[in-house]
């Protein structure tokens, strides 16, 4: 019987911590702390990739450094993205290069640019939206060069065939 007790006032005093717990974290709030605390911020870190070593901006965004200061002067020519008060149109490209990159979460993200991930994801999709919108522009099919082993061959060709229309479509339809 006592046992019984003594269970059910000990699960009872367990719940009231939770829910003092609780009720303690929304009136201290000013007990709250940052996580983003890193002194690399996010525009030190892309300058510290742009002036560093090739090599590192290839294995951080996957494209030379010239490639990628021409990428940013063309979203500012053709005003697709601005320099915004918190980040400039390099960081954005490349909060947008990295997440290719790496393939980051959005978590890890906020930690390797010291953002929100409101940020992070705002920025993300600003790029994004600007990329399709040059795709017509800047991004071309290769030429289909099919070997003449191939093309001359019906083992080969009517499966290739497909797989070629299947391409074009999905490249004409983004």
């Amino acid at each position: 019987m006592w046992g019984n007790f003594l269970k059910r006032k000990h699960r009872e005093d367990d719940e009231l911590a939770i829910i003092e717990a609780v009720y303690k974290g929304e009136r201290g709030s000013s007990n709250r702390q940052r996580i983003h605390t890193s002194i690399l911020t996010g525009h030190e870190y892309v300058r510290e990739i742009l002036e560093g070593h090739e090599l590192r901006c290839k294995r951080d965004f996957r494209m030379e450094k010239y490639v990628f200061h021409n990428l940013v002067k063309c979203f500012r020519e053709r005003q697709l993205l601005r320099d915004e008060r918190l980040v400039s149109v390099k960081e954005q490209v490349a909060i947008f290069l990295y997440t290719l990159s790496a393939n980051a979460s959005n978590r890890t993200l906020q930690g390797r640019f010291q953002h929100s991930g409101q940020t992070i994801s705002t920025y993300f999709n600003k790029v994004l939206q600007s990329i399709m919108s040059l795709s017509g522009q800047l991004i071309q099919l290769p030429p289909v060069n099919v070997p003449l082993k191939v093309s001359s061959n019906p083992k080969f060709m009517p499966y290739f065939k497909v797989c070629i229309l299947y391409l074009v479509v999905l490249t004409y339809n983004l």
